[in-house]
């Protein structure tokens, strides 16, 4: 199309006189209109374009540059330039089952003798095309070109009309799984405060000894409008040299067994117990190991301590429990790491005289393996409500070595008990650990001593220190900040309450230095989330319990947390994700409330709930909360199981 209206009068119909483009659109349907690809030609007979503006039903949705090449409209038109080509991608924003897109010219005015006459946008084509699925979806899948057996990440971005509820992942006939939503979507700090909460993400196991696998990914909306993002088909590599791993572990094994056989000799026996921790910092894992080593320790119980990482329990280790702690990194990568990692350990344990061992929490396998090989027996605390390939792709954020998995699933058959905090998890572990040594002793607290926490931040003067109204309804999130404990979707979950949400405030505890936790201050803020606060890790988290109405957690994978436990015995009910052992904890309507994991518009209701329900209510559920870890949660219980177990070990005759 050129254009070239009938003359008007004045400057700006004499500039269109002269205009000449057309929109190049040689695509019948737009399937990506967050991304669509809009290009032409333009170029004026007596002046010069300057820039091109690109509308989408009558929006500037883009502008682009006459810098490309076009021979084909040179040779067609004698005053045209050569470069009168342009293209732009575009973002058409909201749009139904067609959009108008339409191009204009900004043209240069013909300048007077020392006088800038400006310029004048003018229009120049015009075309309607349709939108791929009426517009109603909005994406993109990410996936390689080919996967290997064992897990698969897939990772996207949505956003569907009316509003998202879930993503849903589908691996060949396989039930489909909810994805991982409400993830950081682009850096562009210029984009829209939900543009940029757009992300996906799902694990999927892989099988072995198929050449394909297909994949498909749907969108759900709020009103049930189910859409199809993508569907593709996916070759399986399949090169794994199996024996020449197990020939290379079996040498291992026996070199590893040679160098124990000469150092048995240089170190008397003891009656020690070898406790391996992922790291010494702060959280629920390394409180559950901190309150069982309190337990030995008290019990006269000697200890040698193997961590991950150091932390502020390192010098409570080593000073109150007289325990001597090796640091060794971060978990091995590699078969020859592994074997190393096992050797130094094994090492460790026999210079400590070790006699059992005690592992916290699924990273420390590699103690698990070097007690098999010293021969010693082992309890081991799993607090991961994850499949192993599944946990080490998340904590590694690829792919593990199979040396890793099948060291994992030979430590979890090798352990002579294996805890479990949740039944849900113990199921989930069903196939990897002997029926025999996977033992349900669900975790507790020290009741009189969070007691006297909790009694020590008064809720009148915890409130006024924090500097939060007494009669603000305070929603209370504590935790790591990162994309498995969903901390952007209970803000985004929040902004959907609107006006409902005007007297109640979100305040989310335990932000660290991370891109995910700037993802979520910077969503806060472009959002105008006044309420809603993202606060840095707090060693006093009882004040905060003081300070809340309710407990509220995003998080899609928990066994038995105990941030929970603490707010409920606090007498706050909870208001959580139904994932393994959470609705074992909460009970929904009389604890607390409970919403299906993976669904955006199913946790905006939680949420609603919980800054909504009238105070009466609320203080019945939180008397509820309250008894229930009274009665099934102290922490006597399972230091007292685990305690019995390794004393009875230690006292065993030596073999």
């Amino acid at each position: 199309m050129t254009s070239d209206p009938a003359p008007g009068g004045g400057p700006g119909p004499n500039l269109r006189r002269g205009l000449r483009g057309s929109l190049d659109l040689p695509i019948a349907t737009i399937e990506r209109p967050e991304r669509a690809v809009v290009g032409g030609w333009v170029f004026h007979q007596r002046s010069e374009v300057a820039l091109v503006v690109i509308l989408a039903d009558g929006r500037i949705v883009g502008t682009a540059k006459c810098d490309l090449e076009r021979e084909d409209v040179a040779t067609a038109h004698d005053s045209a330039p050569l470069r009168s080509g342009w293209s732009a991608v575009v973002d058409l924003g909201r749009v139904g089952d067609e959009v108008t897109i339409s191009a204009h010219a900004l043209v240069r005015r013909p300048t007077r003798k020392g006088e800038d006459q400006g310029s004048v946008l003018l229009p120049f084509d015009e075309r309607t095309v349709d939108v791929a699925q009426g517009g109603i979806v909005r994406g993109e899948v990410t996936l390689p070109d080919e996967v290997e057996p064992g897990t698969l990440r897939v990772t996207g971005t949505v956003d569907v009309l009316p509003a998202l509820a879930r993503v849903e992942v589908q691996l060949d006939d396989n039930t489909p799984e909810r994805a991982r939503h409400s993830l950081p979507s682009t850096a562009d700090p210029d984009a829209p405060a939900e543009e940029r909460a757009r992300g996906f993400a799902a694990m999927l196991e892989v099988p072995a000894g198929q050449p394909e696998v297909t994949l498909r990914v749907t969108a759900v909306a709020t009103d049930g409008t189910e859409v199809e993002l993508s569907t593709s088909r996916i070759p399986v590599a399949q090169h794994v040299d199996s024996d020449r791993s197990e020939r290379l572990r079996d040498l291992n094994h026996e070199r590893l067994a040679s160098h124990l056989d000469a150092l048995r000799g240089a170190f008397p026996p003891g009656r020690r117990v070898l406790v391996a921790a992922h790291d010494l910092g702060i959280g629920g894992a390394q409180n559950y190991l901190d309150d069982v080593m309190r337990g030995l320790h008290e019990r006269g119980v000697e200890m040698c301590v193997v961590a991950g990482s150091a932390g502020p329990l390192l010098d409570h280790v080593e000073t109150t429990y007289g325990a001597p702690v090796l640091v060794v990194g971060p978990p091995p990568e590699t078969p020859e790491l592994l074997e190393t990692r096992i050797r130094l350990i094994a090492g460790f344990a026999l210079e400590h005289g070790a006699a059992a061992c005690l592992a916290n929490t699924l990273v420390s396998y590699p103690a698990v393996l070097a007690a098999a090989r010293l021969g010693i027996p082992s309890a081991w605390a799993l607090h991961e409500s994850f499949a192993p390939a599944v946990f080490w792709h998340e904590y590694l954020n690829r792919p593990a070595h199979p040396a890793v998995l099948a060291a994992t699933r030979e430590a979890l058959a090798s352990s002579d008990e294996v805890l479990f905090v949740a039944e849900s998890t113990r199921q989930l572990y069903a196939d990897l650990v002997p029926t025999a040594a996977a033992a349900l002793v669900p975790y507790g607290l020290d009741i009189a001593a969070t007691d006297a926490l909790l009694a020590a931040s008064p809720r009148d003067r915890t409130r006024a220190d924090l500097g939060i109204p007494l009669d603000r309804r305070v929603l209370l999130c504590v935790g790591s900040v990162e994309p498995r404990k969903g901390q952007l979707a209970l803000a985004r979950a929040f902004r959907r309450l609107g006006a409902v949400a005007d007297h109640a405030s979100l305040y989310m505890v335990g932000a660290t230095d991370t891109a995910y936790a700037q993802a979520v201050r910077d969503y806060v803020r472009d959002a105008g989330l006044e309420h809603v606060h993202v606060i840095d890790s707090d060693p006093d988290v009882m004040r905060w319990y003081a300070a809340a109405d309710v407990l509220v957690s995003a998080a899609d994978v928990e066994s038995m947390p105990r941030t929970m436990l603490e707010a409920m015995l606090a007498g706050r009910p909870v208001a959580a994700v139904s994932v393994f052992g959470v609705p074992e904890l909460v009970e929904d309507g009389v604890s607390g409330w409970l919403c299906e994991p993976g669904d955006l518009a199913a946790l905006t209701e939680l949420v609603r709930q919980a800054a909504t329900v009238g105070a009466s209510q609320l203080s019945l559920m939180g008397t509820a909360a309250r008894a229930r870890v009274e009665e099934h949660h102290s922490s006597a219980g399972f230091v007292e199981h685990v305690a019995a177990r390794l004393q009875g070990w230690l006292e065993a005759p030596a073999t």
